[in-house]
């Protein structure tokens, strides 16, 4: 059976893979540091500062960044690879996946 999307795979897999990877560092960093568990979050400038300096917390909250921003990189490769398969009715439906996606995010962090 020939694979449809495997960029949109590849996709899903690095978004997965990286985000276990912060996840997994965050929680051995807060393990090892529990000293510098705090229950204030960084703001989003200073997360790849946070991580960079082996804060637990910012590395947690990069992690699932990336988990939560991984479906929405999806639909954009999806769409992509619609629009250059000429696949025009797919791909006005993924833009609106990709609208609703964008507004539940924009939402959830007000």
């Amino acid at each position: 059976m020939k694979q449809r999307n495997p960029l949109a795979s590849a996709t899903l897999f690095v978004g997965v893979l990286v985000s276990t990877g912060l996840l997994a560092a965050g929680l051995a960093q807060a393990i090892l540091h529990p000293e510098r568990l705090r229950q204030d979050l960084p703001p989003l400038s200073s997360l790849l500062h946070g991580i960079l300096t082996a804060d637990p917390v910012a590395t947690i909250n990069a992690g699932l960044l990336v988990l939560m921003f991984t479906p929405l990189a999806r639909v954009i490769v999806v769409t992509g690879e619609f629009v250059r398969d000429r696949e025009y009715s797919f791909a006005l439906i993924s833009i609106g996946v990709l609208l609703l996606l964008t507004m539940s995010v924009v939402i959830a962090t007000l």
